[in-house]
């Protein structure tokens, strides 16, 4: 019984001296890149740019393309009043013009008759002449984003000056 408690304690005497030899310590400079790598502040910081990015990002998307299209049709009784489709394609431009196209199809026995039938083609550009000829929404809204995105920088660049100050100091 003897002979098994001192092997027992021959053991666990091995055991936390081998421990203690694989014990690591950080220099500075490890321990400052650990902090800026895994602290929650900075991931918060890192957070608050990527939403300040996704935010330009859907501001620059005022000035995507944009596909529309209109159906309305309406039979009663079996005779065809009317049947209008209307597909367009608008696209803005950093100046506030906006170019337009579409096609008109429209038909019916009951229709408007200021309405012409058939099939009808137009292109045509709206460019605002005295309002939002410097500055209109979209283009508010974009310089509004940049500068956002730009602060959001400087602030993730504070917090985590603040960040590391702390570390160091503790």
């Amino acid at each position: 019984m003897r002979t098994i408690s001192i092997c027992i304690l021959n053991l666990l005497l091995f055991i936390s001296v081998h421990a203690q030899d694989t014990v690591k310590y950080f220099s500075f400079p490890e321990f400052i890149q650990t902090v800026k790598t895994y602290h929650p502040v900075a991931k918060q910081a890192d957070l608050i740019v990527q939403e300040a990015k996704a935010e330009l990002l859907s501001a620059r998307g005022n000035f995507d393309p944009l596909l529309s299209s209109s159906y309305g049709q309406k039979t009663f009784d079996g005779t065809n009043y009317y049947q209008h489709w209307n597909p367009e394609i608008r696209i803005p431009t950093w100046y506030g013009i906006e170019l337009r196209g579409g096609l008109e199809e429209i038909y019916g026995d009951r229709t408007n008759n200021s309405l012409t039938l058939g099939q009808t083609s137009y292109a045509g550009i709206s460019v605002p002449l005295a309002r939002n000829l410097l500055m209109d929404q979209r283009r508010a809204i974009l310089k509004q984003a940049k500068i956002f995105r730009s602060q959001r920088e400087e602030e993730k660049k504070i917090l985590l000056n603040d960040l590391i100050f702390d570390a160091s100091v503790a």
